[in-house]
């Protein structure tokens, strides 16, 4: 093989790094075959002891948008509504910049800046963020992203019940009152995630429950 294994594509190392470590072969090893960081290859090593070789499949090393399957949006939004001191960060509410960070760690996938904001927006966990002035948005954009952000939470909702996540724990999860979580369901078992996403927002404001 006349090529240097460093000219190999990246999506080939990886593949090699993953059949070596499948193998049981030591991460120093592997790094020095498979020419890739010590660094990165614990974390392939975890990432497959996690989610075996497909998960090292689906990692993606650039921020070209990787998905993050449902089960990865659940533990987030989770980590996200509790404190960033169980994740070693300092602060009541997190930054941009260490969800980046808890999302590489956990799930080898570099989101850039924006699409973080977008996520955590998404999920309607804004209140958790902690933004510099520059980062904050206007109030007329606000008020759209609100009613995004309620048909996102509604989807997600939808989903995890459909996955048979009980009334209390996507209330838990998502914020949202048990009465209408309930609601939801028997919407979904119904007509599935397809009859919540017609929902309007009632247009109301949100009162605290």
């Amino acid at each position: 093989m006349g090529k240097h294994i460093g000219d190999v594509p990246l999506a080939r190392r990886r593949a090699l790094a993953a059949e070596l470590l499948l193998n049981g072969e030591g991460i120093s090893d592997v790094s020095r075959k498979a020419r890739l960081s010590l660094p990165t290859v614990s974390k392939y090593k975890d990432l497959i002891e996690r989610g075996g070789p497909e998960a090292l499949a689906r990692l993606r090393i650039h921020g070209n948008n990787p998905r993050l399957d449902d089960a990865s949006q659940s533990w987030l939004v989770s980590a996200i509504k509790h404190s960033p001191g169980l994740h070693g960060y300092p602060g009541p509410t997190w930054t941009i910049k260490q969800l980046r960070e808890l999302i590489f760690r956990r799930f080898g996938v570099q989101f850039s800046p924006s699409h973080v904001g977008y996520l955590v927006r998404g999920y309607g966990l804004a209140y958790r963020l902690t933004y510099s002035t520059s980062e904050k948005a206007s109030a007329a954009t606000a008020e759209k992203s609100q009613s995004d952000v309620y048909a996102a939470r509604r989807k997600i909702a939808a989903k995890m019940l459909l996955d048979g996540d009980s009334v209390e724990r996507v209330s838990k999860a998502l914020n949202i009152s048990v009465r209408t979580i309930t609601k939801y369901r028997s919407m979904v078992v119904a007509d599935g995630v397809k009859a919540v996403e017609q929902l309007k927002s009632s247009g109301r404001k949100a009162t605290l429950g």
